[in-house]
């Protein structure tokens, strides 16, 4: 059985406790969007090349043959950090096989 409250109150009240209710959910979901998922660290062609130690040429060439996996924004290019980090660890294990042998 469903139960009924009246309350005395107007509409620009109700609208206004409406909109203050939806408005903390949202920065709640935000906080804890941020919180789970923390941004993760954009490098541009630049920074990546001076990571890698090579250059720009070299970024492009690799980006084409999808040896690193470039996030377009507009008409720019980044790198997440991590995934560069994780590659640059797969690169110098490979190395270092090729070394061992």
């Amino acid at each position: 059985m469903q139960q009924s409250i009246l309350i005395n109150a107007s509409i620009e009240d109700l609208t206004s406790k409406m909109v203050d209710s939806i408005s903390d959910k949202i920065r709640s979901i935000i906080h804890e969007e941020k919180t789970e998922h923390p941004a993760e660290e954009l490098l541009t062609r630049k920074q990546t090349a001076q990571l890698f130690n090579v250059s720009l040429q070299t970024i492009s060439d690799w980006t084409k043959k999808e040896i690193l996996v470039a996030q377009k924004m507009g008409n720019r290019v980044y790198f997440k950090k991590s995934l560069l980090l994780g590659r640059l660890d797969e690169l110098n294990l490979s190395t270092s096989k090729k070394n061992v042998a």
